[in-house]
């Protein structure tokens, strides 16, 4: 219907026609949808109620699930490459030598050897014991504390050192193996990374003794 068909009419009355032409077309509409409904049966009614409310229902929770499980497995995947990466970069970090640590085990290593023949003749000449070092005499202790330096205990290590260190401070000690106890005492400093005082002590032999590890503290200090 348009304004056309009845040029007689005004505009609201034209409207108002409008109005009541669709008003009968949305009842047509209405009464043919009641009157679809009142022809189905209980049955189709019912399927018809539970086909809406399945449409407008929420998703099912299995879907709901199988996200939460996606989920977790993307978390655990995640951790797995994490901890892979960082296996990896340990393994790396290992391979890749500590440059100082290895050099100083080198050259300890290297020089550190202990003369049997050598230490048998001090034991054999030393008579003199000392009793603030449990009556041993210079050549035991010596002996002992320069073994104790090569093993691979950090106790032994540390133990060693403080009984050169007693020695050489002790007033009955054999000046004659100062020389020695110096040297054994500044291998144990190189191995307990205590450069400083590997330093002085391999210097002092250089400048002041004249023993059979002169040269080779030279060449070890050249080394540091």
């Amino acid at each position: 219907m348009n304004k056309t068909d009845n040029k007689n009419l005004s505009d609201k009355e034209f409207e108002a026609l409008l109005e009541t032409a669709i008003a009968n077309v949305g009842k047509e509409r209405d009464d043919q949808i009641i009157a679809g409904m009142s022809a189905m049966s209980e049955d189709d009614f019912k399927a018809m109620l539970d086909n809406i409310q399945t449409k407008n229902v929420a998703p099912k929770p299995k879907k709901t699930v199988r996200l939460k499980l996606r989920f977790a497995d993307t978390i655990r995947l995640l951790a797995a490459c994490i901890i892979a990466g960082l296996v990896i970069v340990g393994i790396e970090y290992l391979r890749v030598p500590n440059t100082a640590a290895d050099a100083q085990a080198s050259l300890f290593s290297t020089y550190y050897k202990i003369d049997e023949s050598m230490m048998t003749t001090y034991r054999n000449t030393d008579r003199v014991r000392l009793n603030a070092m449990g009556g041993k005499t210079t050549a035991v202790i010596l002996e002992e504390s320069s073994r104790m330096i090569g093993q691979r205990s950090k106790y032994q290590l540390r133990e060693g050192i403080r009984r050169l260190e007693q020695l050489r401070a002790n007033p009955l000690c054999r000046r004659d193996l100062l020389p020695e106890i110096r040297w054994y005492l500044a291998l144990g400093y190189l191995k307990d990374k205590q450069l400083d005082k590997a330093r002085r002590e391999l210097e002092t032999i250089v400048t002041k003794d004249k023993g059979p590890h002169r040269e080779a503290a030279q060449r070890l200090l050249d080394s540091l």
